[in-house]
């Protein structure tokens, strides 16, 4: 399933804002559009972008206020890849050298912006750099295992019983992540059946979906099969026979959504759109 990259463009100008959105979708990326600097941080921290598209002289009470550096030094200290293009038409040396010191991977001018291609080339470029990060604060899915559990039991024992080393249980537990997300509950709601015996209960917000997950691990197949959904169950069993496949004559790991519950979005969000 081919991941479409998401774009964060901050401009407080309407007219420019949204063309710079119509620009970048066509160019293959989705965009979250905001005027603020409170609007656009609060998407930062709860969506994981690829590339962030800031002004940086947004509209405040200020006419000297830079407040768009605010934005990218929220989006550098959250530390998820994402790559950082400023776009001022501040005048002197003073808001370029700004941007270097946080760590800004483009400048524009908005002097030098005559077509398109003069912003999106540069987000294109970066897009091909970026390495984001996944499931929060985590770098994957296996990091939050070993963060709530003693990383050599888990290492020495689990793995060895599933028969797979840490890289290749790494890749599995991602690439079974994604196609599952769709068929979470969208707003609230628990999957039956309670964590028993055998089983590791994994809780933690996911950029990835948007959402506050709630994992189960299980090497009880005939425990999960029962209590899941039957959407579910269908969906995990392609999981669990991908792990099996190793070795049928051991018992495997197996994933399923316990619990999922959607943070509280503010109604004056910037929509999001797809070329």
């Amino acid at each position: 399933m081919k991941v479409v990259p998401s774009v964060l463009v901050v401009e407080d100008d309407e007219v420019l804002r949204e063309a710079y959105a119509k620009n970048i979708e066509r160019a293959g990326c989705l965009t979250d559009q905001f005027p603020s600097k409170e609007a656009a941080i609060e998407a930062a921290r709860s969506k994981i972008y690829s590339v962030a598209l800031v002004d940086i002289m947004l509209t405040t009470d200020d006419p000297d206020d830079r407040s768009g550096f605010d934005v990218i030094k929220t989006i550098r200290d959250l530390g998820e890849g994402t790559r950082c293009i400023a776009i001022s038409g501040y005048p002197g040396y003073a808001a370029p050298a700004e941007a270097v010191n946080l760590g800004v991977n483009y400048y524009i001018p908005k002097a030098e912006i005559y077509d398109p291609p003069d912003y999106v080339r540069p987000i294109q470029t970066e897009l091909s750099k970026c390495e984001l990060r996944r499931f929060g604060e985590f770098a994957s899915l296996i990091d939050y295992i070993a963060a709530q559990c003693d990383y050599h039991i888990w290492e020495g024992l689990s793995l060895r019983e599933l028969g797979v080393n840490a890289s290749e249980f790494h890749q599995l537990l991602n690439s079974a992540i994604t196609p599952l997300c769709p068929l979470l509950p969208a707003i609230g709601g628990t999957i039956a059946g309670d964590v028993g015996a055998g089983m590791v209960q994994l809780t933690g917000w996911s950029k990835v979906i948007g959402a506050a997950v709630n994992v189960v691990l299980s090497r009880d197949a005939g425990a999960f099969e029962s209590e899941g959904g039957a959407d579910l169950t269908e969906r995990f069993k392609e999981f669990y026979c991908l792990i099996k496949r190793r070795d049928e004559a051991r018992s495997s790991f197996i994933l399923r959504a316990a619990d999922v519950k959607r943070r509280k979005r503010s109604r004056d969000r910037g929509r999001s759109t797809m070329a």
